[in-house]
């Protein structure tokens, strides 16, 4: 029996089973009831946090195996039952990598009217009831929030068309932010668990700019199990990019251009490097390329090594850009891993590394002015 597809997404991030391109492992899931339910009134469906994933449904008497292919950690599953006359019901799941199994119960008692109100989970997170403990623990410091956002709006409607704009408006509603920020980051410390692993790295991954070194403290509260997974490993190299400051050492890396050539920052060690995130689509990157077109022509005999990092998604567009523009030096394209790891969501952003391999210079934002007189006066022509 193939599932129906609904436009259902989860909303919670799902983490990737690995940086890059992710191999799909087959997810098994042995689903059973208590109560005799009829085969056509269960829906099921795998989701990898992108949209839903191809399912395939065997059932054989009250069992229902579940199977497909997923290229995320924890796969979401959803169930529906939808039987003639009674209200459909709906639950949300995690499966991880491995054998999972859902029994549901039967029902305790008659205040109960869903059938998928209570089970025994192997290898399965129930993410409905952790959504809901979730939103419980910060609502307090999102109403702040909601609140403040409401007085803005009210004012901007009455006519204070600089209502968002002012100081105050500003450092409101970053206080506020921070303090729903602070109060995840406990929750995090006080349930040390799967589905809080999975929203630390949501919530880490959204950050913009640097992080405090506390950071590293809710990191470690995690079991090991956790932190020397794959997923963990990436998060500690995404936290070390994230603390990143200027004279604080590189994250090493390494990468492919767009013609092949296997780039890694260790090989450059004794040059600088100029690091360039930007995009085909960004006005402001592009205002940047002759300047940056100068300094390969004066100092690329010397010691200077130019990488420019494109967020785009179409290889062939980056490198018709590139010829047009001339920009005769090293270019990678959509490395989401390493543009998450230096903290880059918006660009431009260069970021500059001395022959030591420390951070002189972090820019956000059209302004190479620092870079220019830095190389100026570190490189001798």
């Amino acid at each position: 029996m193939m599932t129906r597809f609904s436009p259902f997404l989860f909303s919670l991030f799902v983490f990737l089973a690995s940086t890059g391109t992710a191999r799909a492992d087959l997810v098994q899931v042995k689903i059973t009831f208590e109560t005799r339910v009829e085969p056509r009134t269960v829906h099921v469906e795998l989701d990898n946090g992108s949209g839903p994933l191809p399912t395939q449904v065997r059932v054989e008497k009250d069992t229902f195996f579940v199977s497909g292919f997923s290229d995320v950690a924890y796969t979401g599953l959803v169930i529906r039952l939808a039987a003639k006359g009674q209200p459909t019901c709906v639950h949300r799941f995690w499966v991880g990598k491995g054998p999972a199994e859902i029994h549901f119960l039967a029902k305790s008692n008659s205040e109960i009217t869903c059938p998928l109100a209570d089970f025994k989970l192997t290898n399965v997170i129930d993410v409905q009831y952790h959504d809901q403990q979730w939103a419980a623990f910060i609502s307090r410091e999102v109403a702040v929030l909601d609140s403040i956002s409401s007085s803005l709006q009210a004012r901007f409607e009455g006519g204070d068309t600089l209502a968002y704009q002012s100081e105050e408006a500003h450092n409101a509603i970053g206080a506020a932010k921070k303090q729903i920020f602070t109060r995840k980051l406990r929750y995090f410390q006080e349930h040390p668990d799967e589905y809080s692993f999975a929203r630390f790295r949501e919530v880490l991954f959204g950050i913009e700019g640097t992080l405090e070194p506390s950071i590293i403290q809710v990191f470690e509260s995690f079991p090991l199990r956790f932190r020397q997974s794959p997923e963990g490993q990436e998060v500690l190299r995404t936290i070390t990019g994230k603390l990143q400051r200027e004279g604080s050492m590189a994250l090493d890396f390494t990468a492919v251009d767009i013609h092949g050539t296997p780039l890694h920052l260790a090989d450059f060690k004794g040059k600088h490097v100029l690091m360039v995130f930007w995009a085909t689509w960004c006005g402001p990157c592009q205002e940047e390329i002759p300047v940056l077109r100068r300094l390969h022509d004066a100092y690329e005999a010397s010691d200077l090594v130019i990488i420019s990092f494109a967020k785009d998604d179409k290889l062939e567009k980056v490198k018709d850009h590139v010829a047009a523009k001339g920009m005769d030096w090293f270019q990678v394209v959509n490395d989401d891993a390493l543009l998450r790891e230096y903290g880059v969501w918006g660009v431009p952003k260069t970021v500059l590394i001395d022959p030591t391999g420390k951070i002189a210079i972090i820019d956000q934002g059209s302004n190479i002015t620092r870079v220019v007189g830095y190389l100026k006066e570190k490189i001798a022509r």
